[in-house]
């Protein structure tokens, strides 16, 4: 579970959480597609803070901490098998869950 919550802003709530989502969405397709932690935390404000289950990270310095650290924790081919559960905006919070599927894949 990651809760990744963006900068606050005086925007309607609907155009945050759109923007929030975008961020997201960003980080996510640069993880899938590998493009380096500097690609997946570019976007992010430095106000923004990361709950993870151990610990909340504040700013974008520590932000890149935690994606680090995520990278680093995942087991070999694990990226391929990463599956995205759930996306949740409400204004500049996110909420997502995902997990890396075990064995085999479908069908084989």
């Amino acid at each position: 579970m990651t809760t990744t919550q963006t900068a606050p802003s005086r925007v309607g709530n609907a155009t945050l959480a759109s923007v929030t989502e975008t961020v997201v969405r960003n980080h996510l397709r640069a993880f899938w597609e590998q493009e380096g932690v500097d690609a997946i935390v570019k976007d992010y404000h430095d106000a923004a803070r990361f709950q993870g289950e151990a610990k909340i990270r504040h700013g974008k310095h520590q932000g890149r901490g935690f994606v680090v650290d995520f990278l680093d924790a995942l087991p070999a081919g694990a990226r391929e098998r990463f599956t995205l559960r759930s996306l949740q905006v409400e204004g500049n919070v996110a909420y997502i869950t995902s997990n890396v599927r075990r064995g085999r894949p479908c069908g084989h």
